[in-house]
Order: structure tokens, then C-alpha cells, then sequence
């Protein structure tokens, strides 16, 4: 159980192993989390490199981020609908 009394699983380590990359990559692996939801009706895995980013303020999520385990998309810029007419 954790401090608001919902469950949690005993050992949270995760790593999500790179099978491949074009370039090579300087992490071998990255860290997660896997854990049960807030909820406590499913688990999943939590970004840690990412949330400690934006925590810190050094990324900004799109809206679909509001809680942890929630997706970490960047955001995007909105075209504008009048940008392809020509006069």
C-alpha cells in the first residue's frame, strides 16, 4: 500500500530497452516505472526521465498531460486554415 492508502506493487523498476536506432543512442536503455494506476484498476508504465522534466520545468506536455502516467506529447504548432490561399 502506498501513503494514500491505495496498492502498489513491490518493485516498480521498469526498462524499456532500444532494439534499434539509426544513429546510435547514448542511453542503452530507459528508465521507467511500472505500477498500478491511482485508480488501482490496471497497471502501467510511468516515464520518470519525463516527469522529472517537466517538474523541473525544462519541457512543456501538450494537454493531454495532466497527471503522472499520463502520455508526454510535445506540443505542437496549430496551422493556421487560411495559410495555403494565395490571392
Amino acid at each position: 500500500s502506498g501513503p494514500e492508502g491505495n496498492k502498489h506493487l513491490a518493485d516498480v523498476r521498469a526498462r524499456l530497452i532500444p532494439d534499434k536506432a539509426r544513429n546510435g543512442i547514448e542511453m542503452l536503455y530507459v528508465p521507467m516505472a511500472f505500477d498500478v494506476q491511482p485508480s488501482g484498476f490496471r497497471a502501467q508504465y510511468y516515464d520518470l526521465m519525463g516527469e522529472k522534466a517537466i517538474a523541473n520545468g525544462l519541457i512543456t506536455p501538450d494537454e493531454t498531460y495532466r497527471v503522472s502516467g499520463d502520455p508526454i506529447l510535445p506540443r505542437r504548432p496549430v496551422a493556421s486554415p487560411l495559410a495555403g490561399i494565395k490571392y
